[in-house]
């Protein structure tokens, strides 16, 4: 019987995870080739990185991060040679929940700083009538009530984002 040797060849790689990645999840990064004799070195690498990240048939990523989002690709190697898969990309959500909520607590504190002026305007205003000072009081509650109101739209619809 006639018994054929070759490196690697027809090299893939393939990511465990169906959907959507989201930062704290774990991935599962595979390699699969076809050689003879079998492949005897696995070496896992993130595009536009020289050194390797993982060995091994299988990588696994635990508690991921969104630094990690980019191109892996694995090297199969026995000794005949060697050949690289095509990189598959890993794309983990969640980079933005922080900025939005980010985003709306400044939000809120610039609106909480809009209040307060408008607040003081209102009460150095007052000299001019008692009815004029209870029509400002109104408006300035009324335009409290109606920010107040905003901010925790804001705050809900973070929450929503974050989910």
């Amino acid at each position: 019987m006639l018994n054929v040797m070759y490196p690697p060849r027809n090299v893939s790689a393939s990511i465990s995870s169906s959907g959507v990645i989201v930062e704290g999840d774990s991935v599962t990064l595979t390699c699969s080739s076809e050689s003879n004799p079998p492949v005897h070195i696995y070496s896992w690498f993130k595009e536009n990185q020289t050194s390797s990240v993982g060995s091994g048939q299988t990588f696994s990523i635990t508690n991921i991060n969104s630094r990690l989002s980019g191109g892996f690709y694995c090297v199969a190697q026995n000794k005949h040679g060697s050949q690289r898969s095509a990189a598959v990309s890993l794309t983990v959500k969640g980079v933005q929940g922080s900025a939005v909520v980010s985003g709306i607590v400044a939000g809120c504190g610039g609106l909480f700083f809009v209040i307060i002026f408008i607040i003081l305007f209102i009460w150095k205003k007052r000299s001019d009538g008692a009815s004029e000072v209870n029509m400002q009081n109104q408006a300035s509650q009324q335009i409290h009530a109606e920010l107040q109101c905003v901010c925790f739209q804001l705050i809900n619809f973070s929450q929503i984002i974050m989910q």
